[in-house]
């Protein structure tokens, strides 16, 4: 089974300019998606966040 982050760096790599989300006036692209994903996951682990810790998130329903 293929998990989340390795699935986005394969599309990332073959298609790093095609939308991934759109929302409102707004487009993404993988690329974009993936630059955001890894600045969170380096930002946790700055924060002590370590492989296997579960982390929750309270956020609004858009991008």
């Amino acid at each position: 089974m293929m998990r989340i982050e390795e699935l986005l760096e394969t599309r990332v790599q073959k298609t790093p300019e095609k939308p991934f989300l759109t929302f409102q006036d707004a487009r993404y692209t993988y690329e974009e998606t993936a630059a955001v994903s890894k600045r969170y996951a380096n930002a946790l682990g700055e924060l002590g966040v370590e492989a296997g810790d579960r982390v929750g998130l309270f956020l609004p329903n858009c991008p």
